[in-house]
């Protein structure tokens, strides 16, 4: 069994909690706008004289209340999206978690790095030979590549997660460059874990492996290792201090 190092993100969990607490705290934001909108039609109601109230209080009490509603209804289902993609993020995690635990036990496995600029990178993976940084994604549908960028049920990504994948690889190159003196490469991995997700690519996509968590063991077991010998203790060293930060 490989060394683990690390727990769940904790930025997943934070944010997950807190969306949630807003999400299932609407009855109590509820009250908190009815009790706004009565003080507003009372302070209409004193206000204008009473030989025009009727036509313009119904207006005004009916516009209040869809405004009132439709802002609530926003806010919470932003709200409630918010945590079901953190708990998806979560349990994409946990599923790519169980398979490298499963690895041999030269492989260690560090959990949630954060290096400051990138984010956090939700796995690194380093044994004698290589060192690999894993990004974490869990959407479900058919993922593709048409030859420019990565497509999600048949378009473009909200955000560019090669990208992302590609600077992460670049940061944890040169802390590791700049804590041991020397380069060498780092492999990264986009993974998608969804266990409802059809990943349709073969091969690399513009030099990055995309592949899905159900081949992952396979494809770091079989992954051709470098000739070049690698310090693996000084590397987890090194990145512990860094682990959920």
């Amino acid at each position: 069994m490989a060394q683990i190092y690390g727990s769940e993100s904790k930025y997943l969990i934070t944010q997950q909690k807190t969306n949630t607490w807003f999400s299932k705290g609407h009855y109590f934001i509820a009250l908190i706008i009815g009790g706004v909108i009565v003080a507003l039609i009372l302070t209409v109601i004193k206000s204008v004289p009473i030989q025009e109230l009727s036509i313009l209080r119904l207006a005004i009490i009916l516009f209040l209340i869809f405004i009132a509603c439709a802002a609530f209804l926003y806010f919470y289902s932003q709200r409630e999206r918010r945590s079901k993609n953190y708990e998806s993020g979560r349990a994409g995690e946990l599923l790519v978690f169980n398979t490298l635990k499963q690895l041999p036990d030269d492989n260690h496995v560090l959990q949630d790095i954060n290096l400051g600029s990138v984010g956090n990178i939700d796995f690194v993976l380093t044994r004698p030979n290589e060192v690999f940084s894993l990004e974490v994604k869990n959407h479900a549908g058919r993922v593709s590549f048409d030859g420019r960028k990565l497509l999600w049920n048949g378009r473009p990504f909200p955000k560019n997660i090669l990208s992302q994948v590609r600077l992460q690889e670049r940061i944890l190159k040169d802390f590791l460059f700049h804590k041991m003196g020397h380069e060498f490469p780092i492999i990264p991995v986009l993974v998608f874990a969804n266990p409802k997700c059809y990943v349709d690519i073969n091969g690399p996509v513009l030099g990055i492996p995309v592949i899905h968590q159900r081949v992952l063991f396979n494809f770091l077991q079989n992954y051709a290792h470098s000739q070049k010998p690698l310090n693996v203790i000084a590397v987890v060293e090194f990145l512990k201090p860094y682990i959920g930060k």
